[in-house]
């Protein structure tokens, strides 16, 4: 009796063991730590960038810091995760004690949403990343054409018809390039009845109370980039 339970003892203690070396990870842990540097004293590694209108231009925004090692510094180079920011120094080599800044300019032409950018800062103390500097971005679309298409920027995505009652509705679109490729619309999902007109800026749906209620798609191509327009009939 005594031996089994010194047996399940050790089992117990066994099994211990192996739990106390199991380390779980997530995602986080895999990632890039930003946590202060030891080198370069960062007055914040977050700058909340606020609400930027998406055609109201690029935007500045400064990373101030200070060497706080005994020996000079030098930025050798600033990593960016996004076309759409771009990143310098004001000063390559830091000497200790001295301040300098990182300028990070935001570009929110083409995108619309929240945004966590981020700039990864080398200096030549490792090859390690030094400091990474998160900028917070909201980009919000004021203008008359919302819906992004590739190169074109479209006003509306849904037409609306009441059953039996013929008419013409549609909407307008604009090139977003001056080398867009040519807009061609698919209309061979529509019932008979309902066409689909396009012109030079807009398209016209045209329909003759004849088809009955339900949503019809309506695609519209520009090279390789494509984008449903629902038609309801209600």
């Amino acid at each position: 009796m005594k031996k089994r339970v010194l047996l399940v003892f050790l089992l117990g203690l066994s099994a211990a063991a192996a739990t106390a070396q199991i380390k779980i990870l997530d995602m986080d842990s895999l990632a890039v730590r930003e946590t202060p540097s030891k080198v370069l004293q960062f007055n914040t590694l977050l700058v909340d960038g606020g609400t930027l209108r998406e055609d109201g231009g690029q935007r500045e925004y400064v990373f101030g810091f200070r060497n706080i090692s005994p020996r000079p510094v030098v930025i050798t180079k600033i990593r960016t995760d996004c076309s759409c920011l771009g990143a310098e120094s004001s000063r390559r080599e830091i000497a200790p004690g001295d301040s300098a800044s990182v300028r990070l300019r935001y570009s929110p032409h083409g995108r619309s949403g929240s945004f966590l950018s981020k700039a990864y800062v080398h200096t030549s103390e490792s090859e390690a990343v030094e400091a990474v500097l998160t900028l917070k971005i909201r980009v919000v679309d004021d203008s008359p054409y919302p819906y992004r298409m590739g190169m074109y920027a479209l006003s509306a995505k849904e037409v609306a018809f009441n059953a039996g009652t013929p008419g013409a509705a549609g909407f307008d679109f604009r090139r977003t390039s001056a080398s867009a490729p040519q807009l061609t619309a698919r209309d061979q999902f529509l019932p008979e009845g309902v066409k689909a007109v396009l012109k030079n800026d807009s398209i016209s749906i045209e329909y003759d109370g004849k088809a009955g209620k339900g949503e019809y798609p309506l695609f519209l191509e520009s090279g390789d980039r494509q984008t449903k327009i629902t038609i309801r009939i209600k």
